[in-house]
């Protein structure tokens, strides 16, 4: 059986962490709100640029820009990994796996 002291140190730790994990909650919880905030106010701004984009392409269609000219859409793979820090072997695995992009689109979203 554990004696008193170490009851009593396990107790102390297990109450350290429950504030550092609360701190860290209220951490996160301040930057999501901060981000949906910041996504709600860019919002009109978004929506004036895209009906600026619409009308600008309504009256320029028949300008022949190339900028304008619908094109054929090309097959991209959707590969995904999980790390954060892995931005190198995402981008390395969507360029040099040329197999992907041969896959049906319905196959193609693939995690690691």
């Amino acid at each position: 059986m554990a004696s008193l002291k170490s009851i009593r140190k396990r107790v102390s730790t297990v109450k350290s962490t429950q504030q550092i994990t609360k701190a860290m909650k209220m951490v996160a919880a301040a930057k999501l709100r901060r981000a949906q905030e910041a996504a709600q106010e860019a919002r009109p701004y978004a929506e004036k640029l895209a009906a600026m984009l619409q009308t600008v392409a309504a009256r320029s269609a028949d300008s022949g820009h190339p900028l304008l000219a619908e094109r054929a859409s090309e097959a991209r793979s959707n590969l995904r990994i999980r790390r954060h820090l892995a931005v190198a072997v995402h981008v390395r695995s969507n360029r040099d796996v040329p197999e992907l992009r041969e896959l049906p689109s319905a196959t193609r979203g693939i995690i690691i």
